[in-house]
């Protein structure tokens, strides 16, 4: 279900980007699907990571499972390239618990870099990467296997009538460097028995939920003909084949159980010779040396293929079509390939999803994480500092369809929907739309006007605010000034996409005729407070309408607001509540105004205003506040957050938050 009907309800095309660097804690979903959220390469940025998993409302801010049904796709490649190997699986292993507990699904897939850990291909571990395996025994570990080596040198070299292996000082060094502390320690933690290799080889290598196939690499259309079940067991059938054939090995003194691949391709090199007339041994090393032609590693296997990133739109266009065909399938996600840009890449006319987007970005310059989220038919991209931004979505409906069925939808005057894809295009009609009418509506202080403006046929209306009123206050003290302007409105409608808040209709800045002011949706066949309570109107439903208000008081509190009354609470024709007319927020002091009032919480918002940082709020926020304004903004919110935590404390979790009804 989504996080709330009031604070988080989207028709599918919402949200591109709204404002650079604009966090959004994002938790939606369909009622007739799971959401499912992916995320690609991850090479050993647990920071990175983490900060991704929690901007799509995975985690919180404490790495805590926050997703309650979503299920979690990682692609594989969790390792490698960067620092943290076994945090980043002790971390991972942790939230598959706590997702399976909270409702939801962790589903981490093999990744090439994860098989290359398990059969022993270590050249992209990086060196932190052992350290987080070494503990205080792990000299002594290094000084057996040295020992061991010496010994299986002198027994090889007399063995294979070779000339005496150097052991001494220098060699021991050599080895040493190429084997770091801890070095010993991965091997068997990665091993058949090891915690994580246990852990690693129940992974699969390609599933399918709600008809996308999440993989690697990719499928290639050599595999088109076997289902996706085989193909997976032909990874874990390459896996079990490897173990059983080094365990061999290893018994035929052709390698040391810690020995690395290149250590030991390089011995079965060297040992073929001997084997000519045991047709059986031959057999075992010549296909252990065909490394690349094993389905794990051969560059057209799922966990390497890099087609979908390389192929012409001519090839792509011809084979997804029978690749999606085959498997019955909608859409094809797959990582791998960085995509320089940092940007997930939409190819083939929206089949296939490329979403390694280099998350390492110490390694990958200009890289950064990213996440994709399905929801239903509407696919999107999740950046850091970005609202949510639509890749795919529905057919829009035809515009005498039945109405939409949240207030998502924004309507022109005769009650059409209006031909927008995202916030993005509507802001953008907003600043720069033909005002072909203005109607003074407030005669007051802030001199509000209706406008009327026209693009390509689109007429809509808006609502334009140029107060910028200053008063400092003496109650304040040091000078502190007090606002009411125009710019708080586009400010509250950014800081609530950033947490989740969903009832601010879009708004922006613009000039009226040189003037300088805000300008915001209308919402047509609206109601005011005022105007339902003198018309009688109740809500359908009672406990939800107490629990809008409630958020209301909520969201009032946070900025500050000094001047919501029954003229700027809205109802659509939908009931959904709205908004508008923050000029009066925003205020510098810290008091949380009415706080004592609130009884309950959404569950999502609370630990949306919990998780986001302050740098992310400061963002969102920055271009029309001042420094004052946004400290009072964040003294407010951690103060909101204290209180909603001690109400917890006092109360218990069941009494103070709540979940929407689906």
């Amino acid at each position: 279900m989504s996080i709330s009907r009031l604070f988080l309800r989207r028709p599918a095309g919402l949200l591109r980007r709204i404002a650079p660097s604009v966090l959004l804690f994002w938790a939606s979903v369909t009622a007739a699907a799971p959401r499912i959220v992916a995320v690609g390469d991850v090479h050993g940025d647990l920071p990175a990571f983490k900060a991704i998993l929690a901007q799509a409302g995975v985690i919180d801010a404490a790495g805590s499972w926050a997703g309650g049904s979503t299920i979690l796709v990682q692609t594989g490649d969790l390792i490698d390239r960067g620092p943290s190997m076994r945090s980043v699986f002790d971390f991972v292993m942790a939230l598959e618990q706590a997702a399976a507990k909270g409702g939801g699904r962790v589903v981490p897939l093999l990744g090439n870099h994860e098989v290359m850990n398990i059969t022993g291909d270590l050249r992209y571990v990086a060196p932190a990467s052992y350290a987080e395996f070494a503990d205080a025994q792990s000299e002594k570990r290094r000084e057996d296997a040295w020992r061991q080596v010496v010994d299986w040198r002198k027994r090889r070299a007399a063995r294979l009538r070779m000339p005496e292996p150097a052991t001494d000082a220098a060699a021991r060094e050599a080895w040493m460097q190429a084997h770091p502390p801890g070095y010993v320690e991965h091997a068997e933690a990665l091993g058949p028995a090891g915690v994580y290799g246990k852990w690693l080889r129940g992974h699969s290598a390609v599933v399918a939920l709600e008809g996308t196939a999440f993989v690697h690499g990719g499928i290639a259309p050599s595999f088109a003909g076997k289902p996706l079940a085989d193909i997976d067991r032909r990874i874990h059938e390459d896996i079990a084949a490897y173990d059983a054939d080094r365990q061999r090995l290893v018994a035929d003194g052709v390698t040391l159980p810690f020995s690395d691949l290149q250590e030991t391709l390089q011995s079965l090199r060297e040992e073929i010779p001997l084997a000519a007339g045991d047709a059986e041994r031959r057999k075992l090393y010549e296909k252990f040396l065909d490394w690349s032609s094993w389905t794990m590693n051969s560059p057209d296997g799922p966990l390497w293929f890099r087609g979908y990133a390389e192929w012409t739109d001519e090839q792509g266009d011809a084979e997804t079509p029978k690749l999606l065909a085959a498997f019955q399938l909608s859409r094809i996600v797959a990582a791998h390939t960085p995509q320089h840009d940092g940007k997930i890449r939409v190819r083939f006319a929206g089949t296939v999803f490329l979403i390694d987007t280099g998350m390492n970005a110490v390694f990958y310059k200009g890289g950064r994480g990213s996440a994709l989220e399905i929801a239903g038919e509407t696919v999107r991209a999740i950046y850091p500092g970005e609202p949510p931004q639509v890749l795919s979505a529905p057919p829009a409906k035809a515009a005498d369809s039945s109405p939409a069925p949240n207030g998502r939808v924004f309507v022109d005057a005769d009650g059409r929907p209006l031909p927008f894809a995202d916030d993005a295009a509507l802001l953008d009609f907003l600043r720069e739309a033909r005002v072909v009418k203005v109607e003074v509506i407030n005669e007051g202080i802030t001199h509000v006007r209706r406008l009327t403006l026209e693009r390509d046929g689109v007429r809509a209306h808006a609502v334009f605010r140029a107060i910028h009123a200053e008063d400092t206050m003496a109650a304040l003290g040091h000078g502190v000034v007090e606002r009411d302007f125009y710019g708080f409105e586009p400010a509250a409608y950014r800081l609530g996409l950033l947490l989740g808040v969903d009832n601010v209709p879009p708004a922006t800045l613009r000039r009226l005729e040189g003037e300088p002011g805000s300008v915001q949706i209308w919402i047509e066949g609206a109601t005011t407070e005022t105007e339902r309570r003198k018309q009688k109107h109740e809500p359908p439903a009672r406990l939800d309408w107490q629990r809008h208000l409630q958020m209301r008081m909520a969201w009032d509190a946070l900025i500050g607001n000094t001047d919501r009354n029954q003229g700027n609470t809205l109802y659509g024709p939908d009931w959904h509540m709205w908004l508008i007319d923050h000029t009066r927020a925003f205020r510098p002091g810290e008091d949380l105004r009415d706080a004592g009032d609130i009884v309950w919480c959404e569950r999502g918002f609370w630990r949306n205003l919990r998780a986001v940082e302050d740098a992310a709020i400061t963002e969102s926020v920055k271009e029309d506040l001042r420094p004052a304004e946004i400290a009072g903004l964040l003294g407010r919110r951690r103060k909101l957050v204290d209180f909603l935590d001690a109400r917890i404390r006092e109360r218990g979790e069941q009494a103070v938050l709540f979940d929407w009804a689906p």
